[in-house]
This record gives C-alpha cells, sequence and structure tokens, in this order.
C-alpha cells in the first residue's frame, strides 16, 4: 500500500472514530481523534481544545436520548503532513422530549475537514459541520 493509500485510510478510519465517539458519548475518545488545539465549529459555535471538545458530549446528552452517524463517502487531498478534504454523512438523532412525544431527526451533513499528522498519528486539526438538510420523523409513543 503507497502512503497516499494508507494516509487516505487513516483519514477514513478516523471520521469513523469520531462519529463512534459521539454516539457512544465517550468524550475521552473524542478528544483522542483531534489535535490538542483542534476544533469543531458548526453555525452558531465554535469549541477549541481538548477541555470544551469534551463539553460536545454534555450538550448531545442534553439535546438527543441516542445518535446514529454514519460516515458515506471522504474525499482529501494530502500534502506532507497536513491534508483537507470533506466528509460526508447522515446522522439520525432521537430528540429528548419532556412531554414523551418521540421525534426522530435526521440531517444530511457533510464535514469540512483539515487534518494533521502529528508523530505519525493523523488528527483532526478542524471539522467545520455542514448541514445540507434536516427531516423529523414523529414516531409512536412506546407503550
Amino acid at each position: 500500500m503507497s502512503a497516499t493509500i494508507a494516509d487516505e485510510q487513516a483519514l477514513l478510519q478516523l471520521a469513523y472514530r469520531y462519529a463512534q465517539a459521539v454516539d457512544r458519548r465517550d468524550a475521552d475518545a473524542l478528544v483522542s481523534v483531534f489535535a490538542e488545539d483542534g476544533i469543531i465549529a458548526r453555525p452558531g459555535s465554535v469549541w477549541q481544545g481538548h477541555e470544551k471538545l469534551r463539553g460536545i458530549i454534555a450538550r448531545l446528552n442534553t439535546l438527543y436520548g441516542a445518535t446514529f452517524h454514519t460516515v458515506r463517502n471522504q474525499t482529501a487531498v494530502i500534502d506532507g503532513d497536513t491534508a483537507q478534504g470533506e466528509t460526508y454523512c447522515v446522522a439520525m438523532h432521537m430528540l429528548n422530549s419532556a412531554d414523551g412525544q418521540r421525534t426522530r431527526m435526521d440531517m444530511g451533513i457533510r464535514y469540512q475537514d483539515s487534518f494533521v499528522r502529528q508523530d505519525g498519528v493523523w488528527r483532526f486539526a478542524r471539522r467545520e459541520l455542514m448541514v445540507d438538510w434536516v427531516e423529523n420523523t414523529e414516531l409512536p409513543v412506546e407503550a
């Protein structure tokens, strides 16, 4: 396997590990895929650095009973120890509700990714969330 193919595979695995960390609400796993000063940006908010990134898990717990992120495709341009890419995802969210109503919010999203290789390991330097579409589905109330 050439270095470029190995690097592309490592970047894809990074996206998989990010999705797994978010869905499992694992703050340690989440920060492990980011550089120390790594950034997650989304409309209206930016979290930078491992301490702030850990706070994302508490926010997710407040908003969603569960999430399920599926990584679809990824493109990347690698330049030495840095890379730029785009990762497509469909993210499913079970919304928390005080009245017992069950709603699933599905989102078609893209991440604009910047990667950095540190000590031979690829990490996210920045992930910027772009939302392409949102669909809400009312689910039957569980008995």
